[in-house]
């Protein structure tokens, strides 16, 4: 899903703090799209799991026009911004749901009322 007609005049701070957890697929595109020297100012680290910037300033892949990375290349966390996953544990750790939170730090939310039913599909296949 793309909402560039939301996203346009944006300030963009989904894309500033420590930047998005990503996959080791999602990181190696990253550094493709905005070059390895910009990524390693960042300072990423691997947690074992999901790879994140150590450095709190823009994500690499932010310039003045916007995001530099084609939509579909992005990490999952930046396709569903503004809103974050959350798992769930209702006392099972092998049944662990996940549900979206809006994050209100996006001054457009109420517009995503819309989407949320596409992008619960995007995160659902994301996961299988």
């Amino acid at each position: 899903m793309n909402l560039p007609g939301l996203c346009k005049d944006c300030p963009k701070r989904c894309c500033s703090g420590i930047g998005p957890l990503m996959t080791t697929d999602e990181y190696i595109k990253m550094t493709q799209a905005a070059g390895e020297e910009k990524v390693l100012a960042k300072a990423p680290k691997y947690n074992g799991s999901r790879w994140h910037f150590t450095i709190l300033s823009d994500c690499p892949a932010l310039s003045d026009a916007g995001c530099i990375m084609e939509y579909k290349d992005r990490p999952l966390a930046c396709r569903l911004a503004p809103f974050i996953l959350v798992p769930l544990y209702n006392g099972d750790k092998n049944n662990i749901t996940v549900d979206l939170l809006l994050t209100l730090t996006c001054l457009k939310w109420r517009e995503f009322g819309e989407y949320y039913a596409e992008i619960i599909k995007e995160v659902k296949e994301y996961i299988k």
